[in-house]
């Protein structure tokens, strides 16, 4: 990489956070993880100043609406140009318009291949100036 890179994962479930890290990891060696687990926690973290290069969230969290989330972070000047990648367990299609008008850069569905979520994530913009593994 040509200089760090940091994901920040917001999603509840240990289970997806540990799938998540072990597949991302498998592609994306160099990154620095960071997890959190509800949005008062994600608000926090990014309050913090903490560095943060891709925001993936899963947007089915409980106390999360889908478009609030996505919405209430582009609100804010200092998030406006952070890539957030929502995940969600149903995609349809006017979900994924529906996010992606509220702000999302890329929506992918949980079930769906992961190549094709590793392929999506290569393909975002934050990449344009960095070597991927």
């Amino acid at each position: 990489m040509l200089f760090p890179f940091y994901l920040l994962i917001f999603e509840e479930s240990p289970y997806e956070v540990a799938l998540l890290r072990l597949l991302l990891k498998m592609h994306f060696t160099d990154w620095t993880y960071y997890i959190v687990t509800s949005r008062q926690e994600l608000m926090q973290f990014l309050a913090g100043g903490s560095p943060v290069s891709l925001l993936l969230i899963d947007v089915d969290i409980p106390d999360t609406r889908r478009l609030t989330m996505v919405q209430e972070l582009r609100q804010r000047s200092i998030y406006h140009s952070l890539p957030i990648v929502s995940i969600c367990s149903s995609l349809v299609p006017p979900c994924a318009s529906d996010l992606i008008d509220a702000g999302a850069s890329a929506c992918f569905q949980k079930s769906s291949d992961v190549n094709q979520m590793i392929g999506m994530l290569r393909n975002l913009p934050v990449f344009s100036t960095q070597r991927i593994n």
